[in-house]
């Protein structure tokens, strides 16, 4: 298991129950969040999906930063925006569509961006 199942796993949870009861952006999200979706030869931590099958948001998820292990990745640290944000790009290449959010969570912390078109 990945050093960041712990935090995948529970905000997998917490979202899941969410969505059951709302919309994000007006939009009704499908449950089960989706662990490992596949993205050109790489994987998404998280996605979750409108109604239907097309991705809403990819979720990158941080436990500690390599560059310091003591402390938590923050959210906007500018490695974790870009490798979330290139999930969206390859997807795009790849199959056309734009993923409307992405997002970037530590176990305190969720960030989210509206993808540009």
């Amino acid at each position: 298991m990945n050093r960041e199942a712990e935090i995948q796993d529970d905000l997998k949870d917490a979202i899941e129950k969410v969505a059951r009861k709302s919309r994000f952006d007006g939009v009704e999200i499908r449950t089960p969040v989706e662990r490992g979706y596949p993205v050109g030869n790489r994987e998404v931590d998280l996605t979750l999906f409108m109604k239907g099958e097309e991705p809403f948001m990819f979720i990158e998820t941080k436990k500690k930063g390599k560059r310091e292990p003591s402390l938590l990745f923050h959210p906007i640290d500018r490695y974790s925006v870009g490798q979330v944000a290139s999930y969206a790009a390859i997807f795009k290449r790849d199959k056309g569509k734009i993923v409307p959010f992405v997002a970037i969570a530590n176990p305190s912390t969720i960030v989210a961006f509206k993808t540009p078109e």
